[in-house]
């Protein structure tokens, strides 16, 4: 039986002659190579994909210190045959040119944390999450004069309505092409955790063809500086105002253009030493099926764009404002990019002498 997962597995992921598909599962009804992922994760070489099942039970928190691919099942139960693949923690850690995490991508998971934590003095780098469930946040952390590179986040859904992303206050860390694009954040996104006026700077970070929403108004924006908005959709959550004296407390030098804002307290973008244009100011974007008063995240939520929104077409890039567009077009609850076996059926006969023939057909489904 094991042999024949290994060659099923093989059907289904491409891989060439230098890596390795490592199975793991902690389901007694669908075993794997590996019970624990990160026993998985310390056994497996620079280059490997760990396929990790669907599972009723939580995988727990793991580090990563080689570049890995790491598939789940997905977050969605709907499209995971009930077996959601559930993490706690996963640290993506750089600890030297050895043990690093860059080009690392993680994908089809329903997890609470990332940790993109860099030990050295060096660049850590080419990062990808793609849809994911993020419950709590994606956190920046480092304790060395370093940088992080080519981040990209994409296709994924952040539930908590506390911090969502945070860059951290780290003196002399640098970002660089860091892209988030084609998200539900449902939280904030916190620039510098100190809220001194000494920003991180992240002239280098875009958000592009995100809905930036939740149940309830407040800012969505904190002390982030110099970032790029483009295409995004801010529904109930407003960019941020000019404090009292004036200063943008919220966004410092950001670029806004051909964003939407609806029903927040402070729609008007850009304010204070901010710039940009082409937004679309109180505007409602339309949305198939979401209430007008926000809500937090649900599956039955349809956060597409209905006929005749003026999102449609609207972006920087002619195509859509929100989800639907730019270069990463999201279908929420889509499992990651890996055909999935959807039924098998051995023999009949099920049971076969020595070197007889064993019959078996199988089905599956591609997920662009």
């Amino acid at each position: 039986m094991k042999t024949l997962l290994l060659l099923i597995t093989a059907c289904f992921v491409y891989t060439s002659s230098y890596a390795d598909i490592i199975t793991v599962s902690n389901d007694v009804d669908s075993p794997g190579q590996y019970t624990s992922l990160q026993a998985a994760i310390n056994a497996a070489s620079v280059g490997d994909t760990i396929l990790v099942s669907g599972s009723p039970t939580n995988y727990g928190s793991v580090t990563i210190n080689k570049r890995l691919t790491l598939f789940g099942s997905g977050y969605d139960p709907a499209n995971t045959f009930a077996k959601v693949t559930y993490l706690t923690n996963v640290t993506l850690a750089r600890f030297d040119a050895v043990q690093s995490a860059s080009g690392t991508k993680i994908s089809g998971f329903n997890l609470d944390r990332v940790y993109i934590n860099n030990n050295d003095p060096d660049t850590m780098k080419d990062i990808t999450i793609e849809r994911c469930l993020v419950s709590i946040a994606i956190y920046f952390q480092s304790f060395n004069v370093s940088d992080y590179r080519n981040v990209t986040v994409q296709n994924c859904v952040f539930t908590s309505a506390s911090t969502n992303i945070s860059f951290g206050n780290y003196s002399g860390v640098l970002h660089f092409n860091h892209i988030f694009r084609n998200n539900i954040f449902n939280g904030v996104i916190v620039g510098d955790i100190s809220s001194s006026v000494n920003y991180t700077n992240l002239s280098l970070v875009s958000f592009r063809n995100n809905i930036l929403t939740g149940s309830g108004t407040g800012t969505i924006l904190d002390e982030v500086k110099n970032a790029v908005f483009e295409n995004n959709i801010f529904f109930r959550k407003d960019a941020g105002n000019n404090d009292s004296d004036g200063s943008s407390a919220h966004c410092n030098g950001c670029a806004f253009d051909n964003n939407i804002t609806y029903q927040s307290a402070f729609d008007t973008i850009p304010y204070g030493n901010n710039v940009g244009s082409g937004n679309l100011i109180a505007t409602d974007p339309m949305l198939v099926n979401y209430p007008i008063t926000g809500a937090a995240f649900s599956f039955s939520h349809d956060y597409t764009l209905m006929g005749g929104s003026p999102a449609l077409l609207a972006g920087t890039d002619g195509t859509d404002i929100g989800i639907t567009g730019g270069a990463a077009p999201f279908v929420v609850a889509a499992p990651p990019r890996i055909p999935q076996m959807t039924s098998i059926l051995i023999g009949p006969p099920s049971a076969v002498p020595l070197n007889g023939t064993l019959q078996i057909q199988f089905t599956a489904r591609k997920q662009n």
